[in-house]
């Protein structure tokens, strides 16, 4: 007696090919026992190359379909196999598989799946279930999609993968699913975003947390250059801020439109930002768009407190723009009398001017700023002096 043979009787249970007559898997009867049906073809299903809305089984000599609830006696038996094709997806059918998802119908996804629907079928605009399950949090149904042999690192028109779209999540469970099932940490959409930049845009802490923890590129870039720091410093994310910088994410790092985190968080007025990225070692006289440094960007922007703190780390009042403005420049310009009282006790000079020919006091004069101009005029003594 072969090996084969030996190994047949071991194993006298039998799943047979409908078509062939083929044995294509053999168990003990001790490991059906008690089974369901539906339990059974998800076991065999990588063992076949079909998920177990694919299969069909039939009794040992096809007279009925054995259902999935069905369960397996102890009792040898051999069981017919129809592997189905999937169906092809009309784009009603694309639109139920969606809804389903969106709606966290799960019962409903798993009948559109019997028939069984693809589950990779997309929209026009690329989306599929998995990209809705993911956004939405549903964990059922991405499990049952991920059950169907749906792809994780699919993406939609834009490129983004289901990855992308449960980063915006607040629920870190969606991610740590999609990376359990093998979904590259690292993918980029189509403007080169990853997961990370997508979590850290929309401030999701714990998101952020777990992909730093599986190892995301910290400092990957997008085709604006822009990395998941320069995201959480525009918004103001504090927290998210501080785990990027903590893990090591540089914080020098410059934008196609040459702007770091420092300059991003100093524009919007984000102090503790700013703060946070100062310890951490931020260039305070780092150069962007024109030469302007996080100084000119506070000032123009008239945010004192971020312009007092850029000061006392050291900022360069006097550092000019290739067009040689000043903040004290910036700030006159636009009006912020508070930030120009400022620059001048701490010693700017009044009296510079731009490639232009311009002063602080004729930029003040020409759009029509009143009290930057009563500022100017005494020094940031008196206020109130000057009058039209």
């Amino acid at each position: 007696m072969d090996i084969g043979e030996v190994s047949q009787l071991c194993k006298p249970w039998r799943l047979r090919s409908a078509v062939s007559g083929e044995v294509l898997a053999a168990l003990d009867v001790d490991q059906v026992q008690g089974e369901t049906v539906r339990a059974l073809k998800a076991r065999l299903g990588k063992e076949l190359g079909a998920p177990r809305f694919r299969q069909k089984w039939f009794s040992e000599h096809g007279q009925s379909e054995l259902q999935d609830e069905v369960k397996m006696e102890r009792s040898p038996a051999d069981v017919q196999l129809v592997v189905l094709d999937l169906c092809p997806a009309e784009e009603m059918d694309v639109q139920e598989l969606i809804s389903a998802c969106a709606e966290n119908r799960w019962e409903d996804l798993e009948a559109l799946l019997q028939r069984p629907l693809d589950p990779d079928a997309a929209d026009e605009s690329g989306r599929t279930a998995l990209h809705t399950a993911a956004w939405a949090g549903h964990l059922q149904c991405i499990r049952l999609l991920f059950e169907a042999g749906a792809a994780q690192d699919r993406g939609d028109s834009y490129g983004l993968t289901a990855l992308h779209w449960a980063a915006q999540s607040v629920d870190p469970e969606v991610v740590r699913m999609l990376l359990e099932a093998g979904a590259d940490k690292d993918m980029v959409a189509n403007d080169g975003a990853t997961a990370l930049h997508w979590a850290a845009g929309s401030g999701h802490l714990e998101v952020v947390r777990l992909l730093l923890q599986v190892g995301a590129a910290k400092d990957k870039v997008a085709s604006d250059g822009g990395t998941a720091l320069h995201l959480a410093a525009w918004n103001g994310y504090l927290e998210v801020a501080q785990l990027l910088v903590g893990s090591g994410a540089d914080t020098d790092n410059l934008t196609i439109y040459d702007a770091s985190a420092l300059h991003l968080a100093a524009w919007n007025g984000f102090l503790e930002v700013v703060r946070l990225l100062l310890q951490a070692g931020a260039d305070v006289e780092k150069a962007g768009l024109d030469g302007a440094t996080a100084l000119h960007f506070a000032a123009q922007e008239g945010h004192v407190d971020v312009v007092h703190l850029l000061l006392e780390a050291g900022a360069v009042k006097e550092k000019a723009t290739t067009l040689r403005s000043t903040a004290l420049h910036f700030a006159a310009q636009e009006g912020h009398a508070e930030v120009v009282r400022l620059l001048l006790k701490a010693g700017s000079h009044k009296d510079r001017v731009t490639s232009n020919g311009e002063t602080a006091f004729d930029l003040a004069v020409q759009n029509g700023h009143l009290e930057v101009q009563n500022v100017l005029l005494t020094g940031g003594t008196d206020k109130e002096q000057f009058q039209a």
